[in-house]
């Protein structure tokens, strides 16, 4: 088998896991691709009642801060969850044919990232609604968007990578997700934080990309392009090695126990 219609053929395969994947989780679901959204209002809608009505946390557009953080978060958390298995999960496939391992936390990152345009825009019209008009510097936010999607790229490639081998990080890792949500910034607001406190918050790459969403969408100001470029120069180099690491055990992943 040529090169090429090898490549296809994996390219295939990778558009019918996506596929897949995107129609398994609209018919296992009543109202389909809308409860993406609807969850999110809903979690907003509970958070809001504990942090801003109980709590009493103050801040203008409290609401469109607060969806900000969850559907920035939603798409990190949901995505490294659900990709964290695939390589184990899809065990019986790679032992009757050659399948590079990568292929499936892909495809699920891939279905993933089109389930997050659902969030975005519920994100965008509630922000119209909250007097929060577009701004010369929404134009900087496919690059915060990128940002991101390098740095859940390379945390899910790796989980993904070691589940197979360590699988009790499945079992830590919704606390692990759930710790980090809480030091990410989704509740606060990372410039009220004083030092050097803030300076440790920021060693977070998610408290930097929630900070980035919430500077070009709400405070009309540019993001930190320095700290984005970082996090997406360290998100390469953690894919690169993510992609070496499964590569070496292309052949060793199908005959661990299932």
């Amino acid at each position: 088998m040529s090169i090429t219609s090898q490549a296809g053929r994996w390219w295939e395969i990778f558009l019918y896991q996506t596929y897949c994947q995107l129609r398994l989780e609209s018919e296992r679901l009543y109202i389909g691709y809308l409860w993406w959204g609807l969850e999110t209002v809903l979690e907003m809608a509970l958070l809001y009642a504990i942090f801003h009505s109980i709590l009493a946390v103050p801040g203008e557009h409290y609401l469109s801060f607060l969806l900000c953080g969850l559907v920035c978060w939603r798409w990190f958390a949901q995505s490294v969850t659900r990709a964290a298995p695939s390589i184990l999960q899809n065990q019986p496939l790679a032992t009757q044919v050659f399948v590079p391992k990568l292929l499936f936390p892909l495809a699920t990152l891939s279905a993933d990232a089109v389930k997050s345009v659902v969030g975005l825009v519920v994100l965008a019209a509630f922000l119209h609604l909250d007097g929060l008009s577009a701004t010369a510097q929404w134009w900087a936010f496919p690059m915060v968007l990128a940002t991101q999607f390098l740095f859940l790229c390379a945390a899910a490639l790796w989980v993904a990578a070691l589940v197979p081998f360590l699988r009790s990080i499945l079992v830590g890792m919704e606390v692990a997700l759930r710790f980090g949500m809480f030091l990410s910034g989704v509740f606060f607001d990372l410039d009220r934080v004083g030092r050097p406190l803030r300076g440790w918050l920021e060693l977070n790459p998610m408290a930097v990309i929630l900070n980035a969403w919430r500077d070009v969408l709400m405070r009309a100001e540019w993001p930190n392009f320095s700290a984005l470029g970082l996090v997406a120069l360290c998100s390469l180099i953690a894919i690169a090695a993510a992609v070496r690491f499964v590569q070496q055990r292309e052949l060793l992943y199908p005959r661990l126990p299932a």
